[in-house]
């Protein structure tokens, strides 16, 4: 017989003795905190971790009934406040795990590498979409109100370019006027984020050159420093006349407008 059955029929009987319920009590508070204890510890629960993920997916995840269940009763619980913030705190701990970062970091990469147009979809475009400095914001008004053919965010095609889509991302382009409008921040010009970030942002930036100049393309780069974010933020005069010239006579080439470039004149074309 048993244990249920045995209830079923003895409803009645002491199943444990209070010594027994006493002993379990002691050892417990022992033993029953040991995660906790060997975390402040510093111990490595690595590997405890991978058996009992295992353990998990083999004995629960694979049965259907079980995981219905618990979706059920997690579903029940996360409606509550208290929940919701264990959730959070967990998930926080457990994406700042070395071993998470890493696993996730080599996802998304071959993600990116073996479907990168659903990542530009899901990722590239939705972050772009969602965040605009505010030069760019404020000069993409400027342009939108000349010329209502320009688009924000759009991507450029062309062979020269080195992702592996062949596609540049570009701040403002008119299909009509044949004109793209780039605004390069501090990043284009000084190593903020580091030495190799700063080499692949001039690369990047070669090449939408060289892509322009092969598609006979007018492309305008203005730099930071044409921006003060004095009283609400405005571009300066000079920044704006040479814009403007550009843009009721758009010049095949590359122009500057900007201290900040290092060139001489502020054209180069073909």
């Amino acid at each position: 017989m048993n244990k249920e059955a045995y209830i079923e029929k003895f409803p009645n009987a002491i199943i444990k003795c209070s010594d027994t319920f006493k002993n379990y009590s002691r050892q417990n508070a022992t033993n029953g905190q040991w995660i906790t204890r060997a975390k402040g510890a510093g111990a490595d629960l690595s590997n405890y971790r991978e058996k009992m993920s295992k353990s998990v997916s083999s004995s629960v995840m694979s049965n259907p009934k079980e995981r219905a269940r618990r979706s059920a009763q997690m579903s029940e619980n996360n409606k509550t406040p208290a929940a919701r913030e264990l959730s959070r705190n967990t998930a926080k701990k457990t994406s700042a795990r070395p071993d998470i970062i890493e696993k996730r970091t080599q996802n998304l990469k071959k993600w990116r590498e073996e479907h990168f147009d659903e990542f530009y979809e899901k990722c590239i475009k939705a972050m772009h979409s969602s965040w605009n400095s505010i030069p760019e914001k404020k000069l993409f008004n400027i342009v939108k109100s000349f010329n209502d053919s320009f688009k924000n965010n759009q991507r450029l095609y062309d062979t020269c370019i080195t992702s592996k889509s062949k596609r540049k991302q570009v701040d403002m382009i008119s299909e009509t006027l044949r004109c793209i409008i780039e605004f390069d921040g501090k990043l284009h010009f000084q190593p903020l984020r580091g030495e190799d970030m700063f080499q692949d942002t001039q690369r990047r930036d070669r090449e939408l050159n060289e892509a322009a100049l092969k598609q006979n393309m007018t492309l305008v780069r203005i730099s930071y420093d044409q921006f003060s974010y004095k009283d609400g933020g405005k571009f300066s005069e000079d920044c704006l006349k040479r814009l403007f010239e550009l843009l009721c006579k758009p010049t095949p080439g590359v122009h500057y407008i900007g201290a900040s470039y290092n060139v001489v004149g502020d054209t180069v074309s073909e």
